[in-house]
């Protein structure tokens, strides 16, 4: 994962590599938005989850992002 700032749009552009493989996907979910705008967070999949997709929301009032995930079952 890398991203940039872009000073005209002032927000960042992201770029994500993910490995490929044959797994099936079963009950698959997104999470809610998993921070408030200007606020540091962490976030980890469960254990028995694995990645498979993210998302933003961007507020040109807080130039700030607030994310969502997706997560299967492994």
């Amino acid at each position: 994962m890398s991203s940039y700032h872009d000073d005209g749009q002032e927000d960042r552009r992201w770029s994500f590599f993910c490995c490929r493989g044959k797994v099936q996907r079963r009950n698959c979910q997104w999470s809610s938005y998993v921070n408030d705008f200007e606020q540091e967070f962490t976030w980890k999949a469960s254990s028995s989850r694995y990645l498979v997709g993210i998302s933003s929301y961007y507020d040109n009032e807080h130039k700030d992002r607030s994310w969502t995930f997706a997560t299967c079952e492994k």
